[in-house]
């Protein structure tokens, strides 16, 4: 098969999709990689193929900058997590749905999804898998009969919102009849021909590495697969695999911090004032900007401007991190209980509260950082037994589930049955 690969111009999203587009290739599967042009660097470094597809696309400042109708502002985007779902009413929803379709369009301008099309149209995939913000993939696959499939990195927060938001919609007494998002892909749709439907939004089926327990109850198809990580080209320094004398945690602001998101000084300078003294050794991974942020910076931290994560927590006893999906999802595969200090971006409380649950980390909200709380948590963290074993244990459920190159027959089945035969 010919398999396209569509991915946001970011790190964190384009190497949550490496291990299963590899295990495409080496199965006998041509693959190439797609996104806008400022992501070709960071693809060749992958060693597959890409094709930059329309302008580039500089996220942090579509990030920060506002819609001109406060009502569809980002902190409506913030509530698209909320856990109870009586909370969401049509005036609760309606702005999520907003802001997120203006969000989309930044990425997916008719210039990126003509390009798009026109390079399914030359190249004629078989299968087409796509981030979920991606919107422009579903419709060059419709234009050209692939089947596709979205790809999380994360809990189905978009599906699970476009289902609530559907509800009100599609009632039989509703009154309700904005759809900002259907309204925008059906109008995208149609400069090629095609109709709108709900697989633009969600995938003919979703590739789920996402632990179940940690996933909402949505009524889609979701194939899972066992998360692997990939953390870029990278060199082993010898003092990561060393054992260290005394418990060793990993302090990480994550990828995330560094390409999309703004101050971190306020956080990172409690951490480091409450680590200082403690019998443990501790390795933040802060870059130029994030370390002269820092107040100052103890005896018992060394800063590395990167290290591999799935090398360094084998030795490690904790990590502390902001809640993004792959640096969970390192610490998830290696057993390592986490410490989670999120700042209500996107899923990163819900996966704090989820690991609290579960044993396996903590979760410390904004209100309870000064540095003696955190320093309270961290000795706490450490020294009781049961956070390891709770980690393991999920770990161990993590290994359960199938691997890259496992799903691949379910993915040659799945595109069998969806894609469009060609004359």
């Amino acid at each position: 098969m010919r398999v396209l690969v569509v991915t946001l111009p970011a790190k964190t999203h384009l190497y949550n999709m490496v291990p299963l587009a590899w295990a495409m290739h080496v199965t006998g599967h041509e693959v190439v990689v797609a996104s806008t042009p400022d992501a070709a660097g960071v693809i060749a470094g992958t060693g597959l193929p890409s094709v930059p597809l329309g302008s580039p696309v500089h996220l942090d400042e579509a990030m920060r900058r506002e819609p001109r109708d406060p009502a569809m502002g980002q902190s409506a985007w913030v509530d698209i997590a909320e856990p109870d779902e009586r909370k969401m009413t049509w005036d609760f929803v309606l702005p999520i749905i907003t802001y997120g379709s203006y969000l989309f369009q930044t990425v997916n301008t008719d210039k990126v999804i003509d390009d798009m099309v026109a390079f399914a149209r030359e190249w004629k995939p078989d299968l087409v898998i796509w981030d979920p913000l991606m919107f422009a993939a579903p419709i060059a696959a419709r234009a050209v009969g692939a089947a596709h499939a979205r790809m999380l990195w994360g809990p189905d927060l978009i599906g699970r919102i476009r289902k609530i938001f559907l509800r009100f919609l599609d009632h039989p007494l509703s009154e309700f009849t904005e759809d900002p998002l259907g309204d925008w892909l059906r109008r995208s749709a149609r400069r090629y021909g095609q109709r709108f439907d709900e697989e633009m939004v969600a995938g003919q089926w979703t590739i789920d590495p996402t632990p179940q327990w940690l996933q909402y109850s949505v009524d889609l198809e979701y194939v899972p697969i066992r998360f692997v990580h990939y953390n870029g080209p990278s060199e082993i320094p010898g003092w990561a695999l060393e054992k260290p004398d005394r418990p060793r945690i990993v302090l990480t602001l994550g990828l995330s911090k560094r390409e999309l998101e703004g101050d971190v000084s306020r956080f990172l300078s409690a951490m480091l004032e409450a680590v200082e003294g403690l019998d443990v050794e501790v390795i933040a991974t802060l870059d130029p900007l994030q370390l002269g942020r820092a107040a100052r910076v103890p005896a018992n931290v060394k800063t590395v401007d990167f290290v591999p994560l799935n090398t360094i927590l084998q030795t490690s006893s904790a990590i502390v991190h902001h809640g993004g999906f792959g640096t969970f999802g390192n610490a998830l595969a290696r057993g390592v209980p986490q410490f989670l200090v999120p700042d209500d971006t996107w899923d990163t409380v819900l996966i704090g509260d989820h690991l609290v649950r579960r044993g396996a980390g903590m979760c410390i909200p904004p209100e309870r950082r000064s540095p003696g709380e955190l320093r309270e948590a961290i000795q706490r963290i450490i020294t009781d037994p049961s956070y390891r074993e709770n980690a393991l244990a999920l770990s161990r459920e993590n290994q359960e589930l199938p691997g890259p190159v496992d799903l691949v027959p379910v993915l040659e089945s799945l595109t069998a049955k969806h894609r469009v035969a060609r004359g």
